[in-house]
């Protein structure tokens, strides 16, 4: 369905959404803090600062 897709990322208590509502994400590329999605449509989604630190570190 369109606009249905999710981000998610793991942590200490579980998932949690970086970002809803991606129309069809077919493919996913991670380079540094931001994710690039491609949709079915060809749409390239760029999502910033969908990283951090490994849990349990700080900066």
């Amino acid at each position: 369905m369109p606009n249905t897709g999710s981000l998610v990322k793991v942590n200490g208590d579980g998932f949690s959404v970086v970002v809803d509502g991606l129309n069809q994400p077919t493919s996913l590329e991670i380079i540094g803090n931001a994710a690039y999605v491609v949709t079915l449509g060809g749409e390239i989604w760029k999502i910033d600062q969908v990283s951090g630190p490994p849990y349990g570190v700080s900066r």
